[in-house]
């Protein structure tokens, strides 16, 4: 709740304490995890006094950093897989907490949830890499049994990958 009457819903939210960033607070609002008096909000929501603002499970402490304005290609998508498209020159996923520019800020700036899948929290969900040079098909496990899964088919080889 605000006293203020009016007040932007990313400012809100980051005066609050409840998004580190405006840009967090929109790819919050984005996502679906924010609503107002038990509406999904919108980006141009205004908090009004008196006004039940409550957030979804949000992934505040990722060690990766959504970038929502970051171009992403997605090639497939389930309920427990994500393909996307890789290009040349980018990496992966990001090598320490808060580096920017890579395939899987995006994907989580999307996809929020896979922030708390798999092994490791700056790869969330990566079932294979390729090379910061290599252009293709990344797979992603929205689900930590997936993840489990599909590495192991990766490890055994029952999953191969094919390079042209």
């Amino acid at each position: 709740m605000t006293e203020r009457p009016g007040e932007r819903l990313d400012v809100y939210l980051v005066r609050t304490g409840i998004a580190a960033s405006r840009r967090d607070a929109r790819v919050m609002i984005e996502n679906g995890l924010v609503r107002i008096n038990g509406g999904r909000a919108r980006k141009a929501d205004l908090v009004r006094s008196g006004d039940d603002v409550t957030i979804a499970d949000w992934p505040r402490d990722t060690a990766i950093t959504p970038e929502p304005d970051a171009s992403l290609e997605v090639l497939f998508q389930d309920d427990a897989l994500l393909i996307v498209n890789k290009p040349g020159g980018i990496p992966c996923h990001p090598l320490r907490a808060g580096e920017r520019g890579t395939v899987m800020n995006a994907v989580v700036a999307r996809h929020s949830r896979l922030a708390d899948v798999g092994d490791d929290p700056l790869e969330s969900g990566l079932i294979h890499r390729l090379d910061n040079g290599t252009s293709g098909a990344l797979m992603i496990a929205r689900d930590n049994e997936t993840f489990a899964a599909l590495r192991s088919d990766i490890r055994s080889g029952r999953i191969r990958r094919r390079y042209n």
